[in-house]
């Protein structure tokens, strides 16, 4: 049974206590009213026959009734004190079984195991613009969740170029950040979902398809391309087609450049139009390349030799 659920039933079984003892107290109470009553008929009864009380004499109330009223009194001063005590017994469960709850919070909070995860701005995978971090830190979640994984996910969102260089110098557990070519055989990549995103270009809208053999077919050109990939390989592609590179801070950046006509192409994915800040009625001007430069399946990259990263390398072989 859980702390929260004992201390509800400990505050209802106060509770409980204290109303039944009100309860009696006040028949107790109507009785010895009741006893008063007849005590002062009593007294009434023994006058002499046919003596009338002197105008505004009054009549001294008898022993009995006294004694009486004093009884009345001692006993409700009585319950009053113990009144008094139940409300305070029933406060002081209540938080104490407050204190044990938040107690028992802290220890689960402190007993987490972080998970450090390095990241670069990507809009909408990762982002620190959104409360979630971005789609990605969303999908680690719900992989941990469905794998019954408790790690404490720690989003570490670093320059492309200090990424790199931390992880190649192996201060790193796990990253959407992919490892430079030195440490690649060493880091281990874990699918998050079946998902699959399409990276491609983007151009103003035109009739026909927009598809490619070669990336030398849409020289010359101009093409916007996040600052955050420094990946050689990827760059030198369009530098070898001709291609003069443009370098931007997000995608949405790119697609607004190429709304208004400053450069010809814009690099992006599948999803990019649906999270961009474009009026979708302005969104039908752009079109997204039908031949695509890659597709990538969402995941995390992860390093064996950090323990909560073996986690996830162990949980992926289940």
């Amino acid at each position: 049974m859980s702390t929260a659920h004992f201390n509800t039933k400990s505050n209802i079984s106060a509770n409980n206590t204290y109303s039944n003892r009100s309860a009696n107290a006040a028949i107790r109470r109507q009785r010895l009213l009741m006893c008063l009553a007849l005590a002062v008929f009593s007294a009434a009864l023994k006058a002499e026959p046919g003596s009338e009380a002197a105008p505004n004499t009054e009549v001294a109330p008898s022993n009995e009734a006294v004694q009486t009223t004093q009884a009345v009194q001692t006993i409700e001063a009585v319950q009053t004190t113990e009144a008094v005590k139940t409300k305070e017994a029933v406060h002081a469960k209540t938080a104490h079984g407050i204190a044990a709850d938040r107690s028992e919070i802290a220890g689960n909070q402190e007993a987490l195991q972080p998970l450090t995860v390095i990241a670069v701005e990507y809009p909408p995978f990762t982002t620190k613009t959104q409360a979630n971090n971005g789609s990605n830190f969303t999908v680690l979640t719900d992989y941990l969740q469905d794998a019954a994984i408790t790690l404490e996910i720690r989003p570490r969102f670093l320059p492309s170029a200090r990424a790199q260089t931390e992880i190649a110098e192996g201060n790193w557990c796990a990253s959407f950040y992919p490892p430079p070519d030195i440490v690649s055989g060493q880091a281990r990549f874990v699918p998050l979902s079946d998902e699959k995103v399409a990276l491609g270009l983007f151009r103003r809208s035109a009739p026909e398809p927009f598809v490619w053999d070669s990336l030398v077919q849409l020289a010359p050109a101009k093409v916007a391309v996040l600052r955050s990939i420094i990946d050689g390989h990827f760059i030198k592609q369009f530098t070898d087609a001709g291609l003069a590179v443009e370098y931007v801070s997000d995608i949405d950046t790119g697609l607004k450049m190429l709304e208004h006509g400053r450069v010809d192409y814009a690099f992006g994915d599948s999803n990019a139009l649906a999270q961009s800040s474009i009026p979708k009625a302005r969104q039908t001007q752009l079109q997204f390349s039908d031949t695509h430069l890659m597709e990538v399946q969402v995941g995390v990259f992860v390093n064996p030799d950090c323990s909560a990263g073996q986690l996830i390398i162990n949980a992926s072989h289940q």
